[in-house]
């Protein structure tokens, strides 16, 4: 059989007993001192994080960013991006259709071919799979042009479909 004493559960008078004369009786005045006051408590906010959507859309804008960042870089580097590429198929069939207009070539030299001190050196380059010959001007000797070395070259097709080197830029 179980009674209550002040709150608690318990089995025996005995021990109720004990229980009530440890028991200290508060008073029911209060005791404030004068520079105590209450501040309201102010509710909790929640803590919100971001919203699965928008942290979505700020990772498709970094991917995107990083995406054009590295074609910019890709296409950017192509210092003649205004010309037009040389048709090396057109060349090949008939170069002298080509006379007079002026391409860009990016191409890998292949080998030197000849050397002149007033015209320039001739050099083969391979452009998509294609050898073709490059006379660059002796205006260009201080050039370092070597062997398996990449080269954007703005060229013009002169007489007799020599392809000529206007400007010389390394890849």
């Amino acid at each position: 059989m179980f009674r209550l004493v002040d709150g608690v559960r318990v089995r025996s008078r005995v021990s109720s007993l004990i229980l009530s004369t440890r028991t200290p009786q508060l008073s029911s005045a209060v005791v404030t001192t004068p520079f105590a006051f209450r501040v309201p408590h102010m509710a909790r906010r929640a803590s919100s994080s971001a919203h699965p959507a928008l942290i979505l859309i700020a990772v498709a804008l970094v991917i995107a960013a990083l995406g054009g960042g590295a074609f910019l870089f890709a296409h950017a580097n192509d210092p003649y991006r205004g010309l037009t590429p040389l048709p090396v198929a057109d060349y090949m069939q008939n170069s002298n259709s080509l006379r007079g207009n002026f391409y860009k070539l990016d191409a890998t030299v292949v080998q030197p071919l000849q050397w002149s001190p007033s015209v320039g050196r001739l050099f083969s380059v391979e452009v998509n799979g294609e050898e073709l010959p490059v006379l660059v001007p002796s205006q260009f000797n201080s050039v370092n042009i070597e062997k398996g070395q990449r080269f954007f070259f703005k060229i013009e097709v002169g007489d007799h479909g020599i392809l000529r080197a206007q400007d010389v830029k390394k890849s």
